[in-house]
């Protein structure tokens, strides 16, 4: 069902987006406020499928990859029976769960994500997922300003 009603939101029915996003809202609300842990099979671009947290389940990464993300298959071929493999940004884990299904066999790939919250859905990810070769670093990567001063 869920899959139907994510087909039609992005598809069909894709002009009724204020109203999608007010039942998206709505139904993120119900799902904070039950003591169950929802989730969702998700392809991101043609990798997958992968089960994400139930508060993405209306949202269409099968598609993940085309417009401004239009590198995202060429990066995660590039990974492909690679050892070590950076993802900076983590976020939810978008690029990581792809990567992590490419790379060789005894290969790792370090996810850096600072953000609590995405930090949250990011672990909730690999364990739905069993995944075992991603490591998460809390690290914000970059040069700190008051350094080059």
């Amino acid at each position: 069902m869920l899959a139907t009603l994510r087909y039609l939101r992005h598809g069909p029915l894709k002009q009724l987006a204020p109203i999608w996003l007010l039942l998206g809202k709505l139904y993120r609300q119900l799902l904070h406020r039950l003591p169950i842990k929802t989730q969702a099979k998700h392809f991101i671009g043609a990798y997958g499928p992968f089960q994400l947290d139930g508060e993405f389940s209306f949202s269409d990464f099968s598609h993940w990859g085309a417009q401004h993300n239009r590198a995202f298959h060429t990066c995660i071929e590039a990974c492909r029976q690679q050892t070590c493999v950076l993802d900076v940004g983590g976020h939810i884990g978008l690029v990581a769960l792809p990567m992590s299904s490419v790379i060789a066999g005894h290969g790792r790939v370090y996810c850096f994500e600072p953000a609590q919250r995405n930090l949250i859905f990011l672990q909730r990810h690999l364990q739905l997922n069993q995944i075992t070769n991603v490591e998460i670093c809390q690290q914000l990567v970059g040069a700190d300003i008051q350094d080059k001063v």
